[in-house]
């Protein structure tokens, strides 16, 4: 794990006003300027998850500066908390339920759950429902869907398979899909790319999964 870092500043303090100054400086030649308090918040963020230095103290060079953590994140095609949620899952040895974590919150569908307070199994075979996390139970149906396409060879049936799991759990299909089949392999391409996942470790990811 990264080493901990200082306390990140209050985005509405004097020192991070101060620090973001350079930076709204640049974004200022951008055709959409951001507000002010954009980008203050933006910043305290990176802060947060250790990605960019506390605010410096009066006197020296000024600038916003990654972090060792911050440089591997912004070599990633996605947003800085999801990315530490991947590189988490490589270090700590549990890249699946990452990736269909960061799959989830990527989703350019929303929630695919249709009910977003109960996401359990009807039956109790699938989520647990004495978790309290919505996201323990959605990575549990995340990863039943997953296995489907594992299982199933035919395209007729496997579309089948996976709208009656759906209709079971209260889900949407499309939204479904899109994580499994699109953004949770997009992920773990960038991730073999960047060299965090061997070839082999894609082909066990992306056909066999958990």
């Amino acid at each position: 794990a990264p080493p901990a870092a200082a306390a990140p500043s209050s985005p509405n303090s004097n020192s991070s006003s101060i620090q973001n100054e350079d930076c709204y400086q640049l974004l200022c030649q951008c055709l959409d300027v951001p507000p002010v308090d954009n980008v203050s918040k933006g910043l305290y963020n990176l802060r947060q998850l250790h990605a960019i230095e506390p605010p410096r103290t009066s006197g020296t060079a000024s600038g916003t500066i990654l972090t060792p953590l911050g440089e591997v994140l912004a070599s990633l095609p996605c947003e800085p908390r999801i990315g530490r949620l991947l590189l988490y899952g490589v270090m700590f040895k549990c890249i699946v339920p990452a990736l269909y974590l960061g799959a989830l919150l990527s989703s350019t569908k929303g929630n695919p759950s249709r009910n977003a307070s109960n996401t359990s199994n009807t039956n109790g075979s699938v989520s647990d429902s004495t978790i309290n996390s919505d996201h323990l139970r959605m990575l549990g149906l995340i990863s039943a869907f997953h296995q489907l396409s594992m299982n199933t060879s035919n395209a007729h049936q496997l579309y089948g398979r996976r709208k009656q799991f759906c209709l079971e759990h209260q889900l949407i299909l499309d939204a479904m899909v899109e994580i499994v089949d699109v953004t949770y392999g997009d992920l773990v391409e960038e991730l073999v790319k960047l060299h965090y996942l061997s070839g082999g470790d894609r082909d066990q990811l992306k056909f066999k999964g958990q």
